[in-house]
């Protein structure tokens, strides 16, 4: 089991002991027990960070009637992820954060970070497993951690200065502080958007797109078992884009002349 696993389920723990008794006996938890727990978590956070929480005290439970602590799981909750929308970065909004001068130390290495997951398109949890043995010929080659499909990811000019800025050991934080902070970075940064470890993924996958890069590439790149799941989960296209397009439909369909008759 990863560290990244691990601290999922102890988040989990910590949130379960803020809005119960720590020394509550697992048989006292019931149905209705479990169905309070999660209106305490969408009270504090949104619903798929909610979702996560629950689907770890489901998989604790079932491993407690696997073990014989009790008979039968009570859980019972019903959950469904929301599909979200994401607001990928521009090319300047990238550059507006690689240039800025920044010299608190936590927000440069959170800087360079989401910088390298944004050149990369690794998820939160490639990246928090990242290793040297993980980069041959230079490439990134990592089957990933949520599909078990392997990626292959170029290692650009940009990407190797962020690797050899830290010796190959990137300054891997929690996904909670992570998060957190990247909100102070869109606010020194100048970027009205929300920033986020996922909307790297998704910044990498549109611009990609919108460049015009083979979606073979870009599915082999994102760890896709086939282009169907690019393009349905990442057929986004940016405004500059529309832009450009539409004046290219302009240019080929020229208005037509007036003619009159008397």
């Amino acid at each position: 089991v990863s560290s990244v696993t691990v601290g999922k389920y102890k988040t989990t723990l910590a949130h379960f002991n803020n809005y119960m008794p720590k020394d509550m006996c697992i048989t006292a938890v019931t149905p209705n027990v479990i169905n309070k727990f999660n209106d305490y978590l969408l009270g504090v956070m949104k619903n798929n960070s909610a979702v996560q929480k629950m689907k770890c005290l489901k998989t604790a439970l079932q491993y407690a009637v696997d073990e014989g602590y009790i008979t039968t799981s009570p859980f019972k909750c019903k959950m469904s992820i929301e599909k979200l929308e994401y607001n990928p970065l521009s090319i300047d909004d990238i550059n507006k954060i690689k240039n800025k001068k920044i010299t608190n130390e936590r927000l440069n290495n959170v800087r360079w970070l989401f910088l390298f997951q944004c050149y990369t398109g690794l998820a939160y949890t490639d990246l928090a497993t990242l290793t040297k043995d993980d980069i041959k010929d230079g490439m990134i080659i990592k089957r990933r951690k949520k599909t078990k499909v392997q990626s292959i990811i170029p290692i650009l000019d940009v990407t190797k200065q962020i690797l050899e800025m830290y010796d190959y050991k990137l300054p891997i934080l929690s996904n909670q502080k992570y998060n957190a902070y990247l909100k102070e970075i869109a606010d020194i940064c100048g970027i009205n958007k929300e920033l986020h470890t996922h909307l790297a993924r998704h910044t990498m996958a549109t611009i990609c797109l919108n460049n015009g890069i083979d979606i073979n590439v870009i599915a082999k790149i994102l760890g896709h078992s086939s282009t169907r799941i690019t393009l349905s989960t990442y057929a986004q296209l940016l405004n500059s884009t529309v832009v450009n397009e539409g004046n290219k439909l302009n240019n080929i369909l020229v208005p037509v002349a007036h003619t009159y008759t008397s």
